[in-house]
């Protein structure tokens, strides 16, 4: 479990050619990540993702075949910037919202407006995704937990807007118009929407 408040960037230092099951990928080793173990559970832009190996310079982790189905892993690169957050620790504070690292699919920037220091965007989700998404909830793009500003339900398109510390903290000033990113859709929503769905289809 995660909160969507990104703890540090990496940059992507190797990406292994991919085989039947999938591929691997290293990372730099953020300095400040102590107490690392194989097998822990770490977000990359957004995605849960199993420590398989590590050194004092890298990460290094697995993707399968439905991380790269649901996530722009398939187009990943040598150089790529990811946001990065560790799982949560009991005693955390959960200053974001509950994001599982489990990313619903992916959102293609329409729209990349720069106001002064802040980042207006204006994002189009998949059809399927767009009925978890509510006015002043919550979605994270890329790991980062954020509001919706705006639902246009005509036109499935979402506005978010990012404040100054979530552009220096975060990969998401880098988005330009036709990016793609991961998004993870509320876990609440989605499960009062499953449950809801449920019992008018048991009760009809």
């Amino acid at each position: 479990m995660f909160t969507g408040l990104i703890q540090d960037m990496a940059e992507v230092k190797k990406v292994w050619e991919k085989s039947q099951d999938g591929f691997k990928f290293q990372v730099s080793r953020p300095k400040d990540w102590t107490n690392l173990k194989t097998g822990e559970s770490i977000a990359c832009d957004g995605v849960c993702l199993t420590l398989t190996e590590f050194s004092d310079d890298f990460l290094e982790f697995f993707v399968g075949l439905e991380t790269l189905d649901k996530t722009t892993f398939n187009t990943l690169l040598p150089d790529q910037i990811l946001n990065m957050e560790r799982s949560l620790a009991l005693g955390d504070r959960l200053g974001g919202h509950v994001v599982s690292g489990h990313v619903d699919g992916v959102a293609k920037v329409l729209e990349a407006r720069r106001e002064g220091g802040c980042l207006h965007l204006g994002l189009k989700l998949p059809k399927g995704l767009f009925r978890y998404v509510v006015p002043k909830g919550s979605l994270s793009l890329n790991g980062v937990s954020l509001t919706i500003n705006k639902v246009d339900r005509e036109t499935d398109i979402v506005e978010i807007f990012l404040i100054p510390e979530t552009m220096v903290r975060t990969n998401l000033s880098r988005v330009q118009v036709g990016d793609l990113l991961n998004i993870e859709t509320d876990q609440f929503v989605k499960i009062i929407a499953h449950q809801m769905g449920s019992y008018l289809e048991h009760n009809q």
